[in-house]
């Protein structure tokens, strides 16, 4: 089977997603073709695989001439471009970017079009409909598109992709129900979780004796809708009220700054290590080390929230309790009060008090984290989700090839 995967940045540290996707498939004897705009640009070494190609369809600066000169760009893609950008609510760079994603997606003649991220897949189905096309296959969404993006473009923005003839995956029961509500229709939505490779994701953890400070582990980008403000807040709470406890926040961010400055404000700079940005292995590295993962998400004020949350199904297979807010589509990520705890969104009391309940009930950890691994080996496996993509697959070429539309009453 030949696959296209299309992501807007590959591969970026963020969305680790896409990279187990594209090289999970080839492992499985598939070829496959990843087309991006652009690398990550964040330090991650080139993905290379038996089996599996990646190429760049971003737009190159217009400086200089040649096909970098803007006048040849619009000469040459303007046909399809300029009808589509009067419309729809992307600028018209992004729309020469569609075009160029399109022509690169179907260089190796794929069975399946594979789109990561609604808002790619929207340009790309709006081209597809002006080309009498269906085009792509398959979009997996993940949070933001689906959330902040129609407050900002108009939830007209996904119209195009609704009305055409492809499968959407999701990862929670929260992002199913956003789907609905933004127009799509329900027997075209499948919910497959994003999953963990469980032998990566294994191994004995060191865990603290009653003695050592606890030790918070917090994995995600330094952004507002990871909620670390509170967290901060929470481990403030409870060194002043004598606890000893420690935090670790992997990741990096806008919000660096600020936080620092808030770990100063309120005197827990000694308690606090910002570790930074880091690859797989050394986050893995850092949850074995840890005793419980937190991170309490937000609601953003553009409506941005998680869709799903896989740093807490990794943490749960790493056998660490999980503390998060109950928010976007986490509350599937869990089972709160036996792999962990779920607080009110901006609640730091609520996270103080379950931080400090496994503090003080240290012998509980271990429970929690087997419960966590089972929960997460029956509902989030890698394999069960690239089993879920082969079948969608192997749906999308029987009806392509028998000429009956993949979404029942939709024209084939």
């Amino acid at each position: 089977m030949q696959i296209a995967i299309l992501a807007h940045l590959f591969p970026v540290q963020s969305e680790t997603f896409v990279r187990a996707h594209a090289l999970g498939m080839a492992a499985r004897g598939h070829r496959v073709h990843v087309v991006a705009r652009a690398p990550g640009g964040d330090g991650i070494p080139e993905v290379k695989g038996e089996r599996m190609r990646v190429s760049y369809a971003g737009l190159p600066s217009f400086r200089g001439s040649g096909l970098l000169n803007p006048t040849r760009m619009i000469l040459r893609y303007g046909p399809w471009v300029l009808p589509f950008s009067r419309r729809a609510p992307w600028p018209p760079r992004r729309m020469l970017e569609a075009v160029r994603y399109h022509a690169a997606a179907l260089e190796d003649g794929p069975d399946v079009v594979h789109v990561h991220f609604g808002d790619l897949g929207a340009r790309m189905a709006r081209l597809g409909r002006d080309r009498g096309i269906a085009f792509p296959d398959v979009v997996t969404w993940h949070g933001y598109e689906a959330t902040a993006l129609p407050s900002l473009r108009g939830p007209e923005m996904f119209r195009a992709l609704f009305q055409s003839d492809c499968l959407h995956t999701v990862g929670s029961a929260f992002m199913r129900q956003r789907l609905l509500e933004l127009g799509a229709r329900p027997e075209a939505i499948r919910v497959i979780p994003m999953g963990v490779d469980l032998q990566r994701f294994s191994g004995p953890r060191e865990g603290a004796s009653g003695a050592a400070p606890l030790r918070i582990l917090s994995v995600g980008r330094l952004v507002e809708v990871k909620g670390h403000c509170d967290l901060l807040e929470a481990i403030g709470r409870l060194a002043a009220a004598g606890r000893r406890v420690e935090l670790g926040l992997v990741g990096d961010g806008p919000l660096r700054e600020t936080l620092e400055a808030q770990a100063a404000a309120l005197g827990i700079t000694d308690r606090v290590t910002f570790v930074g940005g880091l690859d797989q292995d050394r986050v893995i590295e850092e949850m074995r080390s840890a005793d419980v993962f937190a991170l309490t998400g937000v609601v953003e004020a553009s409506g941005r929230a998680e869709g799903q949350g896989l740093v807490y199904a990794e943490a749960q297979a790493m056998g660490l309790p999980v503390i998060a807010s109950d928010v976007g589509g986490v509350r599937d990520s869990l089972v709160d009060g036996e792999t962990g705890f779920l607080c009110p969104p901006r609640d730091v009391g609520a996270i103080a008090t379950r931080i400090a309940y496994f503090d003080d009930h240290r012998e509980e950890i271990p429970r929690f984290g087997d419960r966590g691994r089972a929960f997460v080996a029956s509902r989030f496996s890698r394999e069960g989700m690239l089993g879920a993509f082969q079948g969608l697959y192997d749906q999308v070429i029987a009806a392509r090839r028998a000429g009956h539309p993949l979404v029942p009453g939709n024209p084939p």
